[in-house]
Parts: C-alpha cells; structure tokens; sequence
C-alpha cells in the first residue's frame, strides 16, 4: 500500500467531534457568531466585491477573509448558510503546498515545502456545538498586523487559496489528531521520493497564520521528532511571534522570532539572543531603487529590485547597520550567504521585496532577517 492510499485509509474518516474548548484549545482567542451576524458578514463580502477597487477599502483586521466566490447562495438568492458550513468543513485535499518563495529556495539537494492557515483571523465551524467563531490566528501580532502578506496578493485574489487555509483551521480545531496524522504522511511520502535522490526536505510552518495554540505547536514538534527519529533527511523551521515557543530547544524545529509582535509577546524573548526577522519600512529604501510609481520597483532579470546606481548595494548595508544598531561587516545580502554554515549568529541579512528566497531562515548562522517590505 502506498502512502497515498494509507493517508486515504486512516484519515479520510470524519467523526464527529466536539471542539474541545476547555483542554486542547483552552488558550485560543475566538468571538461567538451568531448566525445572523455571519449572514450579514457574508453579504458584506458580496456588496464590497461589487464596488470598484479603489472604493472597498482595507478588510478590518479583526475581520477573516472569505472570497466572493466561496459565499454560497439559495436560487433564491439568499446566503446559503449550509452549504457555507459544508464547504468550510470539507477536509482538504492536502495540508503542504509549495509557494513562490519556497520555489525559490528548492534548489539542488533542498526542496521547500510549506503549510499554514488564515491570517489574524480565521472562521471556524464547531461540528458538533454547531456554532460558528472568529479565531485570532495570530494572538502574538503588533505592527506587522498592518502590512500583513498573508491578507494581500494571491492569499485572497484566489478563491480556492483561502479556502484551501479556512479548511485546514477547521481541520486543525474539528480534528486535531487526523490534521496531525494527514501532514505527517503528507511529509513522509515527500521524504521519501526526494530522500532517495540525495534531496533534503524543509518545512516552514507559518507560511500564513502563526501557531496560535499551543496544540498546533505541539503538533509541529510530533511531526518533525517522528520524522527525525525514522531517519528522514527532514528539516522543520518557522517565523513565529508567540515568544513561548521561542525557548523550546528541544523542538527540533528552527524558530525566526518577528520583531513586529506585539508588547506582551516582545517582553518574552531576549532579542539581543535570538534569531529573529523584522520589517524594514521603505522610507529607509526607497530611493535606493529605480521606480516604476505606484509604489513598485523596476525588476533587474534575476527578478530582483534594480538600484538606481552602483552606490545602492553598499548603501542599504549602511543604512541598515546603523538603523539597527548591528556591525556594518555582518550586514549581508542573502546571495551572499556562503554556501556551508558558519557559526551560529554571524550575519545579519537583508531579503530583498521580490526575487529572494526564505533561505535566512532556514540557517542558524543568520540572526537579524531584514525584511525589506513588499
């Protein structure tokens, strides 16, 4: 029997199962919806898709993201709140994806996989208490709240991405140990085809969402010991801002810590000892780089910023070194990076806002990611 057929076998078999709110997920942040407060979130998802762009405004950040084409309506035209609660509960065909980035990085021995979950906030649906709730999926975010990625881009123009994310929340919190087991196969079966080329596999944890419970932490630290123990070439690391898991050594999962969360997570970590990244505001680079207006650079061909001269390169090295207080001779940029580790903390990288990889984060000889903002 191949691992498909097994993930088929053991974990394709819905039980009903209450969300267990006062053990497992006793520490998730979550509002109650009524059902006629979804009905009028859900209609608002519509008449905001019917405005012009530049009329709809940005979605409030306690609001989750749900795409027009995934509010299901009657012929009648009404909200079709059932077939909402089915498709949302739907298990998703897999958990692990393979984004731009991590296309980036998958070169020679090293394939980048990824998962993760609906930004800041997610809808869930209790299947068994048969209530709806708005889940904070990222309790630890400050500023970066505000320039969230994971809100933007391709996670929100396409309606089966974000769905894809909200079916695995519901997964995760519905059933806790199928999610676990699913994306523990899901990984396995990839160890095993590149393995056996001479291919090492790497998982980042939080491509969108964060681990917002300590459960899914927990989930994240079974996968990759049991993958570890059975001797797959197998790596696990994460951005995070929940400074609780910061200090876990034993997790075997490489933690980048964001300087953008918020006050009460901060006071956690010691960020002068930790590997971390941080997002670089553009009034810091801007002018460095040739424009195209509308707030978008001129792309050279290996598809990364072009500056607007020779001076550039050195020059965001400099800026950054004295804005954040680190040595100018540790300040590199990512291509830069020599291809065997050194010693742990010894650069401080910049990634560039297109054209880079996540390979910084993937290293214990960086300690300061600049991430330069999109």
């Amino acid at each position: 029997m191949n691992i498909q057929e097994s993930i088929k076998n053991r974990v394709y078999e819905k039980v009903v199962n209450e969300i267990d709110w006062e053990n497992q997920f006793s520490d998730v942040k979550k509002s109650c919806i009524p059902p006629d407060a979804l009905v009028k979130d859900l209609q608002a998802v519509l008449d905001r898709a019917a405005l012009p762009s530049n009329k709809r405004g940005k979605l409030p950040m306690n609001k989750a993201i749900v795409h027009k084409n995934s509010v299901p309506q009657t012929e009648e035209g009404e909200i079709d709140v059932k077939a909402f609660i089915d498709d949302i509960t739907t298990f998703p065909n897999k958990l692990i994806s393979q984004n731009g980035k991590m296309e980036k990085t998958s070169k020679g021995n090293a394939w980048v996989v990824n998962t993760g979950i609906p930004a800041l906030r997610g809808i869930v649906y209790d299947e068994d208490g048969g209530k709806f709730y708005t889940v904070n999926t990222c309790p630890g975010a400050g500023g970066c709240a505000l320039v969230c990625y994971a809100r933007q881009g391709s996670y929100v123009m396409f309606d089966h991405t974000s769905m894809n994310l909200t079916r695995r929340l519901n997964l995760l919190m519905n059933h806790p140990e199928t999610f676990e087991e699913m994306i523990y196969l899901e990984l396995k079966r990839i160890c095993l085809a590149k393995n056996k080329k001479g291919v090492k596999v790497l998982m980042r944890w939080n491509d969108a969402g964060d681990f917002f419970t300590k459960k899914y932490w927990e989930i994240a630290r079974s996968v990759t010991e049991k993958l570890l123990r059975e001797g797959h070439d197998f790596m696990s690391y994460a951005y995070t801002k929940m400074g609780d898991f910061m200090g876990d050594l034993s997790a075997d999962i490489l933690m980048n810590f964001s300087r953008e969360a918020n006050k009460q997570q901060l006071s956690k970590v010691d960020l002068d000892n930790t590997k971390a990244s941080t997002i670089v505001p553009r009034d810091l680079f801007r002018d460095l780089f040739t424009s195209t207006g509308g707030g978008h650079f001129k792309k050279a061909s290996d598809g990364k910023p072009e500056f607007n001269d020779a001076t550039g390169r050195e020059e965001l090295k400099k800026r950054l070194a004295k804005e954040y207080k680190v040595p100018l001779s540790s300040v590199i940029y990512q291509e830069d990076l020599p291809s065997e580790e050194q010693a742990p903390n010894t650069f401080n990288v910049i990634v560039l806002p297109s054209g880079d990889s996540d390979e910084a984060a993937q290293r214990e000889d960086v300690m300061l990611i600049f991430l330069l903002i999109h």
